[in-house]
C-alpha cells in the first residue's frame, strides 16, 4: 500500500514537473505495449505451458491469456483519456487532482498488471498440478 502511494506521488510529481504530459505518458506507454509485446510472445508461452497427457487443453489458462489481454488494454486507458482531452482542447487534464488520478490509475493498473502476468499463471499450474495430477506430466 505504502509502494502504491509513493508509485503515485512519485509519477504526479513527475507530471507536475514537464510542460506537457506527453513526454512522460507517451514513452511510458510505449514501452508498456513492447515489454507486453514481448511478455506474449517469449515469456507467456514458458511460463503458461503445462505438460498435459495426450495434448488436453486446460481450459483455466486460456482464460487467463484472455484476461492478460484484457488487463493491457485496460491499462492503455490514461493514454486514451490523454488523447481525447487533447484533441477536444479540454485544459483541465492538467489539474492537480485530475493528475493525481491520472497517476493512481496508472500505478494501479500496473500493479493489477504484474499480477495478471507473474502471479496469476504460477498459482494456477500449482493448483492444477495438486488437483489434477493424473493429467499433468
Amino acid at each position: 500500500m505504502l509502494m502504491t502511494l509513493a508509485g503515485t506521488l512519485v509519477l504526479f510529481t513527475l507530471l507536475r514537473m514537464v510542460n506537457n504530459i506527453a513526454w512522460v505518458i507517451v514513452p511510458y506507454f510505449a514501452l508498456l505495449v513492447i515489454a507486453s509485446l514481448f511478455y506474449f510472445y517469449f515469456v507467456a508461452p514458458k511460463k503458461l505451458k503445462i505438460q498435459t497427457v495426450q495434448g488436453k487443453k486446460f481450459m483455466l489458462l486460456e482464460y487467463v491469456n484472455q484476461i492478460q489481454m484484457t488487463v493491457v488494454l485496460f491499462s492503455q486507458t490514461p493514454i486514451v483519456a490523454f488523447n481525447i482531452s487533447r484533441y477536444l482542447h479540454i485544459h483541465s487534464i492538467n489539474q492537480p487532482w485530475v493528475l493525481l488520478l491520472i497517476s493512481f490509475l496508472i500505478v494501479c493498473l500496473n500493479i493489477i498488471l504484474y499480477g495478471q502476468f507473474f502471479f496469476v499463471p504460477e498459482k494456477i499450474k500449482e493448483h492444477f498440478r495438486e488437483q489434477f495430477p493424473e493429467f499433468a506430466l
